[in-house]
């Protein structure tokens, strides 16, 4: 069931960190036929507005963390959905998946339709406005660690809602992908699953 909801998470909140995806918004000066400049894949239509935007500019994701854990020096560490943080106290949390690589479906101008597949290019903490979050690490292929701190006294950060189906930290990383490559979607389930 974890698993699931952390898919469920990942695929509603992809493209929800970026710009939305407006042809009209105009390009970055890739070229409009066959490939796009640096992206790989399927020869990608000349006249298809969508396909050509996709292939131009960045997509964003938002990712929410897996498991948080809260550490103090010289005590043990406390897990729940209420953890300490400042007064010596920090919030370490993993997330879901890997964040280097991210895919996102969508359909061309002629109700085609297509993957994405990009490489991550910047990812900014984000988290509730009491606390600081750093990204401690970004391991290829590895899910990431944030730090969640916090000067002055001692408060604890609770579990909130989240889409309104459930819980999660409030603390998660913005993500911009870089496109790398697109291919047509012959239909199967997870887009990922084209660029293995």
């Amino acid at each position: 069931m974890k698993t699931i909801l952390a898919s469920l998470l990942l695929s509603l909140s992809l493209g929800c960190g970026a710009e939305p995806a407006d042809p009209q918004a105009g390009g970055t000066g890739r070229s409009l036929g066959g490939k796009a400049d640096g992206v790989s894949g399927d020869p990608l239509p000349g006249d298809d507005e969508t396909v050509q935007f996709m292939a131009s500019h960045p997509f964003g994701a938002f990712a929410f963390m897996d498991r948080c854990v809260s550490k103090k020096d010289g005590a043990p560490p406390v897990e729940g959905d209420k953890l300490p943080v400042g007064g010596g106290s920090r919030i370490e949390c993993t997330t879901y998946a890997a964040l280097d690589r991210s895919t996102l479906p969508f359909k061309d101008d002629h109700e085609g339709y297509w993957c994405v597949l990009g490489e991550v290019g910047s990812g900014k903490p984000k988290g509730d406005a009491r606390v600081v979050v750093t990204i401690t690490a970004r391991p290829i292929g590895q899910p990431w660690t944030v730090t969640a701190t916090r000067e002055g006294d001692e408060i604890l950060l609770e579990q909130v809602e989240a889409l309104g189906i459930a819980k999660t930290w409030p603390i998660w990383i913005d993500l911009a992908y870089t496109p790398v490559s697109l291919k047509r979607d012959p239909g199967v389930p997870d887009c990922m699953e084209l660029f293995k």
